[in-house]
């Protein structure tokens, strides 16, 4: 539990006192008012508590204004432009006793393809760390956050984890240096860009559409396993598992089964002519595909296989009505 960083916006009290009584590494605190329920939680409980204050940077990544975190009205972090006011919370976190600040947080968006946010964000931190050691109080530690890129489809080309890190750690060096800082510790949150190649989900076709303009395939699945392309229209690729040799025959648009127009998986997909019964396989489903995953029209949540080396073994089973029905009830509630 030492090792996790609790995010959140709104986290519920609940979820704070679940944090401290399991003992989580830091808490990256998201606004002024979480800020002093953790103070008082922290004094209640007399237990030390590690956090981060997530800033906003006003630094905006070129990606889809969905995923872009930083901007200047974003519901992500503390604007960084407001330095009295994170002071004044720096100053109660440190007046606190039960609270240790570790440093600044801050996330520019997802799916960053470009070395030179990572430099402005960076730059913006050092600017806010400046002025807090001036007034006393050091700034030991920077979390740069994600947005690392992952390959979806052949207009993709992400930086590579060594690339981005050389990146980043060259702008913290020259930052300390110039602005006489005392960093000492530089923490990313490469989430996506590790687990999202390594997973795919693989689709039954069933029946076909054929209309004025589009050849449809249909899938077994859909938005309630892989929102992505519907919520911000995410693009992916993708092959008949079972037919990998066999030459195009065309362009077919694959559509879930979800009760919503907008439940396109993918638009222009290059396939054999699909067959029912063909094995469809979207690729880099790793990151946001069962995570996000829901029982939109009832539909219950698919397995989860891993595989390596020849072997494999189900981790997630297949969920089922009853499944999704355990948590009705009949119960009279008095008012």
């Amino acid at each position: 539990m030492d090792r996790i960083y609790f995010h959140g916006n709104n986290k519920s009290p609940e979820e704070l006192e679940l944090a401290f009584r399991l003992g989580v590494g830091a808490i990256v605190i998201d606004n002024a008012m979480e800020c002093g329920k953790i103070l008082a939680l922290a004094a209640r409980r007399k237990q030390t508590m590690a956090v981060f204050l997530r800033i906003n940077p006003g630094v905006e990544a070129h990606t889809h204004h969905y995923i872009v975190t930083a901007h200047p009205d974003s519901k992500f972090g503390i604007n960084g432009e407001q330095r009295e006011d994170i002071l004044a919370l720096v100053r109660a976190i440190r007046e606190n006793g039960h609270v240790k600040f570790l440093g600044l947080h801050a996330h520019i968006g997802s799916q960053i393809f470009e070395e030179a946010p990572y430099r402005a964000e960076i730059g913006k931190l050092a600017e806010l760390a400046e002025f807090l050691e001036k007034e006393g109080f050091p700034v030991e530690a920077f979390n740069l956050g994600g947005g690392f890129a992952a390959y979806y489809t052949s207009e993709d080309a992400p930086l590579s984890i060594e690339q981005a890190c050389k990146t980043i750690l060259a702008a913290c060096r020259e930052e300390k240096s110039r602005k006489r800082l005392c960093l000492k510790k530089v923490l990313i949150e490469p989430g996506r860009s590790i687990v999202a190649e390594a997973g795919c989900t693989l689709y039954r076709v069933g029946f076909r559409k054929q209309t004025d303009c589009k050849s449809y395939v249909f899938v077994d699945g859909g938005m309630a396993d892989n929102i992505r392309p519907a919520l911000y229209d995410a693009k992916y690729r993708c092959c008949l598992a079972n037919r990998m040799d066999e030459p195009s025959a065309g362009s077919f648009t694959v559509a879930g089964k979800c009760c919503e127009s907008g439940d396109i998986l993918i638009e222009d997909a290059a396939l054999p002519e699909p067959r029912t019964g063909d094995l469809l396989a979207v690729f880099t489903t790793g990151a946001y595909g069962y995570s996000m995953a829901s029982n939109y029209n009832r539909l219950g949540r698919p397995p989860v296989v891993f595989a390596k080396d020849g072997r494999a073994r189900l981790v997630l089973r297949r969920e089922t009505y009853e499944d999704m029905g355990k948590l009705e009830t009949d119960q009279e509630i008095y008012i």
